[in-house]
């Protein structure tokens, strides 16, 4: 009989603790470098138990950094630099992170220069240019490239452009000895302001005024900022529309000519008096939140009759058209946004409506993540999240070794293949979720396009009385969000009589932007300002005969 062979216990836990100690061993950044003619020199990583995703971060010392296995960088002074490696193993089962410091002695440096010049403008589109570069030697060469295909040499120059506008000149600097630097400035030409804001207006009736810009000297590109008693409610165009209450109120117009290097600008006020408006009603409701999410809401609006339809949304993906009372039931906590929508059934010119910030302890704190991705056509996708009212944070991650990081987002894919989706969210309650899923994303061939993926918002569901409003939330775009300041509003589907205010607020309920706007070949197109505004979340709410709809922006910048 055969004896059969056993690895004793305390060799096989050696030989585990080896081979885990292999796989996990510790990485060591080191490099190399090479001195090249002037000042140039050339480094490359030779760090052990590096792995293939392996990242590669240089400070040489100078001021400047570098990224990769093998790099260069040029110095400047005869001097010793002390340049620095880290290394960084991002894998989670070989994570390392090693620092090495080594001094460079440099002392091949022959070039000194450091390129630089001032410019005057002058009248008549006229500038001139004096080189006041350091490093120079005698027979240096002066070469200047004006901007505007022009040219030029000398120590000092002048040059007469062909107008007002911004120009890139360059000044390149030769010592004829191998020693060459450049540098380049922006030169803004400017011409006299002869701005003279001027408006005229016209009352359309029912308290909508039409207003247009009669301004003189404005030189593209222009900007025009409407505002109506100190808020702004139209920006770049030189008409707009809104609609007043009955009284006075004081209209300013503030025309920017922003070619120029500072900015032309004027301004103009009139006081309008507005006595068309029949419409009196104003939007109101007070709630009280109950047990397992359970809230009642009662509509405190004033100027109602008996005419007046109320229209709620309670900010989670359920509305109803009904009476001033309602209870409705949050299956989720978290903070929503409820709104209450009044109009006279008589008038559908005569509305308005409020968004009041509902939070929600009662009911159970669940996170939902998951999503569904639908193929609307060649190489078009569209992305819905299961339930993202309650959302206050969210990251996709395509598959593709990209992420964003807003819920309401969209993505391009270059080539096709099979994607694992992910996406993580945390609600307002404090939950969080992950849900993935892969998709063969592909594209059309002939001709070639990408493939794109759109997040949009579930549709709303209505309850008890069925709604007459067709707004499609799909059709509603917010871009980019989040913004800098500045962003595009476009809904489509919208009647062509329909004159659609939009307002957007603050996270506390400040209303900050204002304007009325017609409607043309069913859309609705609106570019918005918020440069003047802090970074925040800011609520886009727009109302029109057939319903209500928002939206969230992001501002950071």
């Amino acid at each position: 009989m055969k004896k059969k062979f056993t690895i004793p216990k305390c060799l096989l836990l050696l030989f585990v603790f080896i081979n885990a100690h292999q796989v996990n061993a510790q990485c060591v950044s080191n490099f190399s470098f090479a001195l090249n003619a002037n000042g140039n020199v050339s480094f490359q990583s030779t760090s052990t138990n590096t792995i293939a995703a392996t990242m590669y971060s240089w400070n040489f010392g100078n001021s400047q950094t570098g990224f990769g296995q093998s790099v260069s960088t040029n110095y400047n002074a005869n001097i010793t630099y002390s340049v620095t490696l880290t290394i960084t193993n991002p894998s989670s089962f070989t994570p390392c992170n090693s620092t090495i410091t080594k001094t460079l002695a440099i002392t091949n440096v022959t070039c000194f220069l450091v390129p630089s010049f001032v410019f005057t403008v002058g009248a008549a589109n006229s500038v001139s240019f004096a080189s006041t570069t350091t490093g120079t030697l005698a027979g240096t060469t002066y070469t200047w490239d004006y901007g505007d295909s022009n040219t030029g040499t000398g120590v000092t120059s002048s040059h007469i452009y062909g107008g007002p506008g911004g120009y890139n000149a360059q000044l390149i600097i030769d010592n004829n000895n191998g020693c060459r630097d450049s540098i380049v400035q922006w030169v803004n030409v400017t011409t006299p302001c002869a701005l003279n804001a001027s408006f005229i207006s016209t009352q359309l009736g029912n308290g909508y005024v039409f207003f247009n810009s009669t301004s003189t000297g404005t030189v593209n590109p222009v900007s025009y900022s409407w505002l109506k008693n100190s808020f702004l409610f139209a920006a770049n165009n030189p008409t707009a529309v809104s609609v007043f209450a009955n009284g006075t109120h004081t209209i300013a117009l503030e025309v920017v000519n922003t070619s120029f290097s500072i900015a032309c600008t004027s301004s103009v006020t009139q006081v309008i008096t507005v006595t068309s408006n029949t419409c009196n009603l104003a939007s109101s409701f007070a709630f009280t939140a109950g047990a397992a999410g359970s809230t009642s809401f009662v509509s405190t609006s004033t100027g109602t009759n008996t005419n007046t339809m109320h229209y709620w949304d309670f900010g989670d993906g359920f509305n109803i058209t009904g009476s001033a009372s309602q209870v409705h039931t949050y299956t989720n906590s978290g903070s929503y946004t409820a709104i209450l929508k009044v109009y006279d059934s008589s008038n559908l010119l005569c509305f308005d409506s409020v968004f009041v910030p509902v939070n929600i302890t009662t009911a159970p704190c669940i996170a939902n993540s998951n999503f569904t991705l639908t193929q609307l056509g060649p190489g078009n996708w569209q992305a819905t999240p299961a339930y993202p009212w309650n959302v206050s944070n969210a990251i996709w991650s395509w598959g593709d070794a990209t992420f964003s990081n807003q819920l309401y987002t969209s993505h391009t894919y270059s080539p096709t293949g099979l994607y694992t989706i992910c996406l993580s969210v945390t609600v307002s309650c404090g939950g969080t979720s992950s849900t993935c899923a892969a998709y063969a994303i592909s594209r059309m061939a002939n001709p070639i396009t990408m493939a794109v993926v759109n997040v949009v918002m579930p549709q709303s569901i209505s309850i008890g009385i069925k709604n007459n409003f067709s707004i499609n939330q799909n059709s509603f775009l917010v871009y980019p969000n989040p913004s800098s300041g500045e962003f595009e509003l476009k809904i489509s589907g919208l009647s062509d009589s329909d004159s659609p205010k939009i307002k957007v607020y603050n996270i506390t309920g400040s209303l900050v932007y204002e304007s009325a706007n017609h409607v043309l070949n069913t859309k609705l197109s609106q570019e918005i300002k918020l440069n003047h505004e802090p970074d925040g979340i800011y609520f886009i709410k727009v109302e029109t005969t057939e319903g209500v709809i928002s939206r969230k922006i992001i501002l950071k910048r």
